[in-house]
């Protein structure tokens, strides 16, 4: 994120992540945000930054309306391989 980056390196990121498709985020530098959310007290919050410098507020996207673009990502557990380590 940020003004430093380019297509090819951008390309290349995903490449290395094993990404095969993308999507642009807002132009904006300030704008994207990657949270993890958990939960606090029994409530969904947000509660840390994948980039440590991001600014955020716990209850974001959770509490109320938001008016940006916003989506998410779940995580799903691999299925075994039969025969493989455990």
């Amino acid at each position: 994120m940020g003004d430093g980056l380019t297509a090819p390196s951008i390309a290349r990121a995903m490449a290395a992540a094993g990404a095969f498709d993308v999507a642009q985020l807002d132009v904006n530098f300030a704008f994207p945000r990657f949270l993890f959310y958990g939960k606090r007290g029994g409530e969904k919050v947000a509660v840390e930054a994948l980039v440590p410098s991001t600014t955020w507020k716990p209850g974001e996207y959770v509490r109320q309306v938001e008016y940006r673009d916003f989506f998410y990502l779940t995580r799903r557990a691999e299925p075994a391989v039969l025969g493989g380590p455990r």
